[in-house]
């Protein structure tokens, strides 16, 4: 018995000790700082699913000079290494948050300023994240817990939500370490990390904290642009469908980021994003033009009064009509046609991404964004309305294939609320 217990607890030991090097060597999260090594763990592909982990100690290791806040648009279409960005405000460092709000943004900028010392913010704005959706009734497993020793990702930041020094980030700091040395997910993804080096699509985020665009032209290659474009038209119809019965949002956060900004010395940019045509397409169709009007109108309220209390702040609107946001859409099956500029919908490419990085450091296209204020805000809804016109006119081939997403989606919210009445057949705009 006793020469077993010594058998087991050495092999137990040893793969102990060979589950803390594979880790520690690899790591797959970025939060030791370990070497980065081509063909072995340069690219972090399993830190894209763990960024609420990972960013917050690549933030300490970056002591970024900008910072962008945001969620996955500006996730995949801000470079940090872009070489759009200034010298003197090098390096800068991508805090975008997927499916985050405004207010997780928040907590997260406290968290940076706690940190680090960046002379700019760029805070993206979008409708879509900021909509108040109506509720609904949860669906099983939904909800599931993640696996995340710090789950809601604020226990590891050095400061609470509202500011204050956080008394559990030393605790969390070292739940992280454990987890990140010895658990199974840790070594899965370790082994995932050496897997991926080679695959040419690999998703990965970088140490400035970029989510590549990996999986977007796998994508595009194999399905097409129609394809991309056409299931994220069916996934906005449903979801703005649903909102426009009971159109609300609430965008006040970004007041008290602009103000946590501000008071720390740095300068402030907001951007509202562009959009493929499709997606004002989708407003327009569904009667939301006046929403995505009335929601334009609060933040550029609200940035106006933040430059007119506090300096050092400004809005620039890049969405609308241009040859940036209409480009023709290749047709059904063809996998060579690309677009330049979009992904689909509200994911730009980096390419564009720059061009918008030009633009509000003092350079770049003139026919690419403005910065709006309260005094030509009338003026730039009447372009829009008018462009907007104009593509409408001279696209009916896109406005019968939205209208025809749009039915689908009313099909299918009438069958999900009345499968015995619903009829085979709803009108798809108004």
């Amino acid at each position: 018995m006793a020469r077993f217990l010594a058998i087991w607890l050495g092999a137990t030991l040893a793969i102990a000790a060979a589950v803390f090097a594979l880790n520690l060597v690899v790591d797959p999260y970025g939060i030791f700082g370990s070497p980065r090594m081509l063909g072995i763990n340069r690219d972090k592909v399993a830190a894209v699913d763990w960024s609420r982990l990972a960013k917050p100690y690549l933030l300490e290791k970056a002591q970024p000079g900008a910072v962008v806040f945001g969620t996955s648009p500006c996730d995949v279409g801000f470079d940090p290494e872009s070489a759009a960005w200034p010298a003197h405000l090098r390096p800068v460092f991508n805090m975008t948050m997927d499916g985050g709000g405004l207010g997780e943004l928040l907590i997260d900028e406290r968290d940076v300023f706690a940190v680090a010392a960046p002379k700019l913010l760029v805070i993206c704005a979008t409708l879509e994240d900021t909509v108040v959706m109506p509720p609904v009734t949860p669906v099983d497993g939904a909800d599931a817990p993640s696996s995340d020793p710090d789950t809601d990702g604020t226990l590891r930041l050095r400061v609470t939500p509202s500011g204050l020094p956080n008394p559990d980030y030393r605790r969390a700091r070292f739940q992280d370490a454990l987890f990140a040395l010895f658990s199974m997910q840790a070594t899965i993804d370790s082994l995932h990390t050496l897997l991926a080096q080679s695959d040419p699509y690999r998703n990965f985020e970088s140490p400035l904290g970029w989510l590549s665009a990996g999986k977007f032209p796998l994508w595009a290659n194999t399905e097409g642009f129609y394809s991309l474009v056409s299931t994220k038209d069916h996934d906005h119809a449903a979801k703005f469908l649903a909102w426009s019965r009971a159109p609300r949002f609430y965008v006040e956060e970004l007041a008290e980021m602009i103000a946590v900004a501000r008071d720390h010395g740095a300068e402030v940019v907001v951007l509202i994003l562009p959009n493929y045509a499709d997606q004002m397409e989708i407003y327009r169709q569904l009667g939301l033009i006046g929403d995505y009007e009335r929601w334009k109108s609060r933040v550029t309220d609200i940035v106006a009064e933040a430059a007119r209390a506090r300096g050092g702040t400004t809005l620039w609107d890049f969405s609308g009509f241009s040859h940036y946001t209409t480009e023709r859409l290749p047709v059904p099956g063809d996998h060579t046609t690309r677009l330049r500029w979009f992904w689909e919908q509200i994911h730009f490419q980096p390419e564009l991404g720059s061009l918008m990085i030009e633009r509000i450091t003092g350079d770049g296209p003139p026919d690419l964004g403005l910065v709006l204020t309260p005094d030509n805000l009338a003026q730039q809804f009447a372009a829009f309305r008018a462009a907007q016109r104009e593509w409408v006119a001279s696209h009916p081939r896109d406005v019968e294939r939205v209208a025809g997403i749009i039915a689908e989606a009313r099909r299918e919210a009438c069958r999900a609320a009345h499968p015995a009445n619903c009829p085979q057949r709803v009108a798809g705009s108004r």
